[in-house]
């Protein structure tokens, strides 16, 4: 019987938001998330944001920000580019909540280790 070490290896936060994923036929990394333009704020307090967005390539993202503060260890910080069709799709879905957007739109999910979730298909 041979024992075979088997190692893991752990990407540093860094690695994270530099490592590539597909989002409907797109290459992309959390970095370059963060550089999509802003085209409306809907909000922007001190622990939540929400926002429309645009990539360089004109698709429009709602996103949301939301930091839950946790005094007995680190803050968790959540993130949600969810791919929408015009800015009157985002008119429309800029109140909902979370939740309900997840069950309609398609999305990019950024937990609080920048580990990335896609979601593409549709349920309406």
């Amino acid at each position: 019987m041979t024992n075979e070490n088997h190692s893991i290896t752990y990407l540093t936060n860094e690695e994270k938001r530099n490592e590539p994923f597909t989002f409907k036929h797109q290459t992309l990394t959390y970095t370059s998330l963060k550089k999509f333009d802003i085209v409306k704020r809907y909000w922007n307090q001190s622990h939540t944001e929400r926002s429309l967005l645009k990539d360089a390539k004109g698709n429009l993202y709602l996103y949301d920000f939301y930091e839950h503060m946790n005094f007995n260890s680190g803050d968790e910080i959540t993130e949600f580019f969810f791919l929408v069709k015009d800015e009157a799709d985002a008119e429309n879905y800029c109140q909902k909540e979370v939740i309900e957007l997840r069950a309609y739109l398609p999305y990019i999910y950024i937990d609080n280790n920048y580990n990335v979730r896609v979601r593409e298909d549709l349920i309406r």
